[in-house]
């Protein structure tokens, strides 16, 4: 499996210096730690990065301070976090599993670089 093969999209890929936060529905990226590929959208390789951890937990078990460093600024609050889960995932409910993974970007890629087939 080349690092391609494993790769988080992301629909506003801004994220912060340092530490970033993302929560996914379900387990699938559950105690993965390594390194990853972002993808935007349209699934252009924009960046590698690197997971330092990821844990399964119901979102209402979600503490602020992960929501603290989640890598959008515009997703700053429960509230905000929980309107955006629901457009991504229909039927989203705050108490299901979903994975909260920690990362940081480590390589940007140049532009038109490394662009999905």
């Amino acid at each position: 499996m080349s690092i391609s093969d494993k790769y988080l999209k992301f629909t506003n890929p801004t994220f912060r210096d340092g530490e970033n936060v993302t929560i996914r529905r379900g387990v699938e990226w559950c105690g993965y730690t390594g390194n990853f590929v972002v993808r935007n959208q349209a699934g252009e390789m924009l960046a590698e990065g690197v997971v330092i951890s990821a844990s399964a937990k119901r979102f209402t078990d979600v503490k602020k301070r992960e929501v603290d460093l989640m890598h959008d600024p515009e997703l700053n609050n429960f509230f905000r976090v929980i309107n955006f889960l629901e457009k991504c995932y229909p039927n989203f409910d705050q108490h299901e599993i979903v994975t909260v993974i920690r990362f940081k970007i480590i390589n940007w890629y140049k532009q038109g670089e490394n662009s999905a087939e």
